[in-house]
């Protein structure tokens, strides 16, 4: 799933990071992933763009312990 978003969240902050500061280790590509994150809405967009992807209908969530649709009898 993460490959739906890694060109308008990873590859950007990683490529940002690197031009900042070649020498970083790890904490400002985090730092700029969780503001590309943030800034592309991405945990907003998610239920919409994953029942796009699997060509349903955005359902009320199952109830825990249900059986989903699909599940065979």
């Amino acid at each position: 799933m993460a490959d739906l978003y890694k060109h308008l969240t990873s590859i950007p902050a990683a490529f940002l990071a690197v031009r900042q500061n070649p020498k970083d280790d790890g904490e400002l590509v985090r730092r700029l992933l969780k503001q590309h994150v943030e800034q592309e809405r991405i945990l907003q967009r998610l239920p919409k763009d994953w029942a796009n992807l699997f060509q349903t209908d955005e359902a009320a969530p199952i109830q825990a312990g249900s059986r989903p649709p699909s599940a065979i009898s």
